[in-house]
């Protein structure tokens, strides 16, 4: 069904708020300009966003975790022509995601917007080992790595293959690495998860600062 596309207006300058909806987008991209997530505050964000910076109604759910709208053809066109997302009838476009260059070159303030968005919607917060996020781009993947290290944030990335498919794991492990992780991004859905996991490693636990050997092997 042919549906036709709203006006929008386009920002001119790079802004937090669009770094944060670029975020959401990336992690979690439909076939139609919107997301999916179980996230009521990451969906309820996502349309926020949308309306303030592009003056657009996302007034369409489905399934309890879909967000979307109909007439978003022209801000696909903007998101790729601007930032070189894909376009969302791209095959296999969640193998080519990247992090916007205009993203990673700005200060950290919107970078970290960006991956405050994309963790909140994208991560897994393991209650003894630290952070986790996976993906099919491993460009995505490696440029996460690259932000964070603006943050002096340290990770690591690992390949693991499902059904014949390769993805990419980039984990933050250790105490002392979330806790910088905490301070310089500061997730807000999955905050409680972040101070659970702070409160089981703090000074003196066990877990604090050791290397899940046995953990890591399980899962290969």
């Amino acid at each position: 069904t042919w549906h036709k596309s709203e006006p929008i207006k386009p920002p001119r300058f790079l802004t937090h708020e669009l770094c944060e909806l670029l975020g959401y987008y990336i992690g979690e991209c439909l076939t139609k300009y919107g997301i999916s997530t179980d996230s009521k505050f990451c969906q309820k964000r996502f349309i926020e966003l949308s309306k303030n910076i592009f003056d657009i109604n996302v007034n369409k759910k489905r399934k309890g975790t879909d967000v979307y709208t109909d007439k978003g053809k022209t801000i696909e066109v903007y998101l790729n022509k601007c930032f070189g997302i894909s376009l969302l009838n791209s095959k296999k476009r969640a193998t080519y995601h990247r992090i916007p260059e205009l993203v990673l070159n700005s200060s950290k303030i919107e970078i970290a917007s960006f991956l405050r968005a994309y963790f909140d919607t994208e991560s897994y917060v393991h209650k003894t080992q630290g952070i986790e996020i996976s993906s099919a781009s491993i460009g995505l993947i490696k440029d996460t790595q690259y932000a964070l290290s603006n943050f002096n944030i340290q990770s690591s990335i690992r390949k693991k293959v499902i059904n014949n498919k390769p993805y990419y794991l980039l984990y933050i492990y250790r105490y002392n690495k979330i806790k910088k992780f905490q301070e310089e991004i500061g997730l807000i859905e999955k905050e409680w998860q972040i101070k659970k996991y702070l409160d089981k490693n703090k000074t003196g636990s066990p877990n604090k600062d050791t290397i899940p050997v046995g953990y890591l092997l399980n899962r290969i």
